[in-house]
């Protein structure tokens, strides 16, 4: 019960909130993007299937005109047929975007960037990105974003990982998901979130993402209406 009454209590803050401020525009740049990566290792002499995984999380914030910078993590796992052990991958990255059509239904985009690699093998190892496991990797690629409404679209990206170390691969990592187009209000509420929640994780995350999707949908007469119930 103490959790319902908190929730409504985050809406009724979200409530007194004007709904533009979740629009992505010049005073509110942010973007967030959830969803599942494909990885294809391109290596003649290894045999491996594409490995679909989770999750992909980007988080970027456009700068001026068509640019964003931004960071991104991945995780999945890989089977090649000369490993007994499947590995374990995690990818760490910062990146630059440029945009064509910022406004547009359909906005495709290019990107690059500088992170890390990890193919784990099943070995214990201290760290979390132990360095006979990780790679220095560069990447580029292209990507699509279509807009379902100013606030939520589809997103889809290739890009080529160029990993420089021996135990390493080089690989093409695929993304697929949904983005969310906020402003820093969407910060604002997790953090209200934490607080009011006293850092209970499992809470705050429910809570959390119970006033980020409410939020997104909901227009003036479904607030009223969910405040009522």
């Amino acid at each position: 019960m103490m959790t319902i009454k908190k929730i409504l209590l985050l809406l009724i803050l979200v409530q007194i909130i004007p709904n533009d401020l979740f629009a992505q525009n010049s005073s509110n740049p942010w973007e967030i993007k959830l969803g599942a990566n494909l990885i294809n290792i391109q290596d003649k002499n290894v045999l491996a299937d594409m490995a679909i995984g989770v999750p992909s999380i980007a988080v970027s914030r456009r700068i001026i005109g068509g640019f964003s910078i931004g960071a991104q993590y991945s995780m999945n796992k890989i089977k090649i047929e000369s490993l007994s052990n499947d590995l374990s991958y995690y990818s760490m990255d910062g990146f630059l975007k440029y945009s064509l059509l910022n406004s547009a239904k359909v906005s495709p985009y290019f990107f690059a960037g500088y992170g890390f690699s990890n193919f784990e093998d099943g070995i214990n190892k201290k760290g979390f990105f132990p360095s006979s496991d990780v790679s220095e990797t560069s990447l580029a690629g292209l990507g699509l974003n279509v807009n379902l409404s100013d606030k939520i679209g589809v997103n889809l990206s290739s890009s080529y990982r160029n990993a420089d170390e021996t135990k390493s691969y080089n690989h093409l990592q695929h993304f697929i998901g949904i983005s969310f187009k906020l402003g820093i209000i969407f910060v604002v509420v997790w953090i209200l979130t934490a607080i009011i929640f006293r850092y209970s994780s499992l809470s705050s995350i429910l809570g959390s993402m119970i006033v980020c999707f409410y939020s997104i949908f909901a227009d003036n007469e479904m607030q009223s209406y969910f405040l009522f119930i």
